[in-house]
């Protein structure tokens, strides 16, 4: 959600707009903002949609799970 959370202070944008654009109250985004509702949710795919990114999902080797 830092990466979020930055992007969003780049771009001049916040929970409101957000909400705004969701046509919702703030307070109907606020669990997805504190953490409460994970990104992989409908809200936070909608979320990454409207700030124009997505998540990328990278394969873990099993070396790495061993350790």
């Amino acid at each position: 959600m830092d990466e979020v959370a930055y992007l969003m202070r780049v771009r001049g944008l916040s929970q409101r707009d957000f909400a705004q654009y969701k046509n919702v109250t703030p307070q109907s985004v606020n669990a997805l903002f504190k953490g409460k509702n994970k990104m992989l949710t409908g809200q936070g795919r909608e979320l990454l949609e409207w700030l124009g990114v997505r998540i990328k999902l990278e394969v873990i080797d099993d070396e790495k799970q061993a350790n």
